[in-house]
């Protein structure tokens, strides 16, 4: 089959998405699927696959830089170069500029379309105003439910997303699919030289107990919590460090935060990392800790466990299954409980690794491989 990949990100950007998109584009040749990605241009930055990776002219978002908006417009040279590769299949990733895109091109062929819905766009309204957001959320789910409405159907990373869905009013097809990574990657062990290096270059004890966030630096992440319990730790244990792989638009605001608070030998910030050296910074961790309450899936938590590191995340659907507390990692509900699990994780560091190696096995059943097949099985249907 040949299929369009519409999406209004793509690497060099780093999230979730892009590392779903990647993954699946390139499972998906591997089942002889001829493949093209048709997504946004981005400053300074060139594709070495120029056939397969199709650019649209785009500009930033206003307040959110990295995110960009394309410039496509029916009938025009780009617009005729995407809909004249005569796709079998259209697959949207985003719902804004590209998958429009992507909903006329479908329409124009009168071909099949189908849609992932990673995002949940209600919790990052944020972004465009702190006045209404009551009202701007309400919008938000309105407009979910109107922009899904022309696919086939609608692939969800969990059984959280599709309730979320359905509880939007959305009527087409939805069929559960875990996004999946690239185990390999992940498992392969790191240079002791590696990791030295990078304990070098960001000042990073070899003794501490290292705890590593690795993400999109902003809101709703929940980062600053973090920041706030570490000043709390470290009162009764100073040998702890914190990590926070990444960048976003909250990074300046809380390295400064950091800085105001006196703790910056125990908080380091190692800004955007480039893609291949991601696993590294995994193997360094004693304890990977995602604080977010509003993932869809959290691919970061998946590769932390196919990396052998210890996991501590927010107890929601997204991880049902998957991260059992005290079995495979450790839940927390409340922030209070945060805390509490740190600390426990801080007094239990050999307890704290039986637990990584049972997440261990578990990461197994997400390989990029085993998500291919069933996108494949999804999309010929």
């Amino acid at each position: 089959m040949k299929i369009g990949i519409f999406s209004d990100c793509y690497y060099p950007q780093i999230n979730g998405v892009v590392t779903s998109i990647m993954n699946l584009q390139k499972e998906l040749e591997k089942l002889n699927h001829e493949v093209y990605i048709i997504t946004t241009t981005f400053p300074g930055f060139q594709d070495e696959d120029q056939k397969h990776i199709i650019r649209i002219s785009s500009i930033p978002f206003f307040k959110w830089s990295e995110f960009r908006i394309g410039l496509f417009l029916k009938h025009t040279k780009a617009y005729n170069k995407v809909r004249d590769l005569n796709f079998d299949i259209v697959h949207t990733q985003t719902e804004f500029t590209m998958g429009r895109f992507g909903i006329f091109i479908a329409k124009d062929l009168k071909i099949p379309s189908v849609h992932t819905y990673h995002t949940v766009h209600e919790e990052y309204t944020h972004y465009i105003s702190n006045v209404g957001e009551k009202s701007l959320k309400k919008i938000v789910r309105k407009l979910s439910k109107r922009y899904v409405a022309p696919f086939s159907g609608v692939i969800a990373p969990t059984e959280k997303t599709k309730d979320l869905l359905t509880s939007y009013g959305v009527k087409n097809k939805i069929y559960v699919v875990p996004t999946g990574i690239n185990l390999e990657k992940f498992k392969k062990n790191a240079l002791d030289a590696e990791i030295d290096n990078l304990f070098k270059s960001f000042k990073i004890k070899k003794d501490s107990f290292k705890l590593v966030f690795l993400g999109r630096i902003s809101k709703e992440k929940n980062i600053e919590i973090l920041i706030d319990m570490m000043s709390k730790i470290i009162n009764s244990d100073k040998n702890i460090q914190l990590i926070i792989v990444g960048d976003g638009p909250d990074r300046l605001e809380l390295e400064h935060r950091v800085k105001n608070l006196n703790l910056e030998d125990n908080i380091i910030f190692t800004n955007r990392v480039p893609n291949d050296k991601v696993p590294v910074y995994y193997k360094m961790a004693d304890m990977f800790i995602s604080p977010s309450k509003t993932e869809t899936q959290g691919l970061t938590i998946l590769e932390a466990m196919a990396a052998g590191v210890p996991v501590l995340v927010y107890d929601d659907t997204n991880v049902k299954g998957i991260v059992l507390h005290k079995k495979t990692g450790l839940l927390f509900k409340e922030d209070h409980e945060l805390l509490d699990n740190i600390k426990f994780a801080l007094n239990n560091r050999e307890e704290i690794k039986k637990y990584a190696k049972e997440a261990f096995r578990i990461a197994d059943d997400f390989s990029s491989s085993n998500f291919a097949r069933k996108i494949e099985k999804f999309i010929k249907n």
